[in-house]
């Protein structure tokens, strides 16, 4: 453009800009609305109802590991064992069952809920029945201490997703009912275990409690 004076370039730019036509811009743009949702009712109770249930059978069978713990200070049933021993099987209980988490949420993840939970059941029965069996120590450490502690934790973990899928305005409730199901565990078995000691054995004490989370769990 040679030749030409800075004002014609000048005109000629307001020129263009004026034939250019009008965009008006758009605001308040409405978000789709995604349809559905979680019912927030309907067979979401009977799910919160299953999970209350799982919940009473392993949070709430754990809970009366204090009865098993007063016999075991009274009745020298191991000898070589302290009683910080025995406060550690219940302390173990619960860190494993919680530290599992991590590889409970992967495994979940990768193979589905169903057989991390189920494998779960056959975890905390077998540590129940194992620990009829022990006769050391470092038995019962690893049995009604780790193994029901690594089945109650993938148990519960895939657990804790579920009723966030069914509720939602509702959710609070639904939460409170299947915790609820701890309390009632721990309240029933607190009293049926020290008359299966007493009358029965701790041997079958114990393995009628593994059968009957089995069972319930299943």
């Amino acid at each position: 453009m040679i030749g030409l004076r800075p004002t014609d370039v000048h005109e000629d730019a307001k020129q263009s800009s004026s034939q250019l036509p009008s965009v008006e811009l758009q605001e308040d743009v409405p978000t789709p609305v995604v349809a559905g949702g979680p019912p927030d009712g309907g067979y979401g109770w009977v799910v919160a109802g299953a999970v209350s249930t799982l919940n009473c059978f392993t949070w709430g069978v754990a809970a009366t590991y204090g009865v098993y713990l007063a016999y075991y200070l009274t009745s020298k049933e191991f000898p070589e064992a302290t009683s910080l021993d025995y406060a550690f099987i219940g302390s173990l209980n619960f860190s494993v069952a919680m530290a599992i988490a991590p590889p409970a949420t992967i495994l979940t993840r990768k193979f589905g809920k169903r057989p991390v939970m189920i494998t779960g059941v056959f975890a905390q029965a077998g540590g129940f029945v194992a620990a009829s069996f022990a006769k050391r120590i470092w038995q019962l450490y690893l049995s009604q201490g780790a193994l029901i502690g690594l089945g109650i934790g993938l148990m519960f973990i895939p657990s804790t997703a579920v009723l966030s899928q069914w509720f939602e305005k509702k959710r609070s409730l639904a939460q409170g009912i299947a915790s609820a199901g701890s309390g009632i565990g721990g309240l029933i078995f607190g009293f049926a275990t020290q008359p299966m000691i007493t009358n029965i054995s701790l041997g079958w004490a114990l393995r009628i409690t593994g059968i009957v989370v089995f069972v319930t769990n299943m």
